[in-house]
């Protein structure tokens, strides 16, 4: 069951997730107790972040099968 934002909340949501740095998402991410937003954060890192790669060897992408 997908949850329903009012677009209010959303924004606010947004700029809240917006006003954390990248350690703290990590951090809050981790806490999630979920994989998903475990996933999703090791690709943001290796497609938006190439500074801080997800993986170790950062020559080779993620590939998802």
């Amino acid at each position: 069951m997908a949850a329903r934002y009012r677009p209010k909340t959303k924004r606010a949501v947004w700029a809240w997730w917006s006003s954390l740095t990248e350690l703290e998402r990590a951090a809050w991410l981790a806490k999630a107790n979920t994989a998903v937003p475990a996933v999703a954060w090791a690709l943001y890192q290796n497609t938006l972040s190439p500074s801080t790669p997800a993986n170790s060897d950062d020559s080779k992408p993620v590939v998802l099968k």
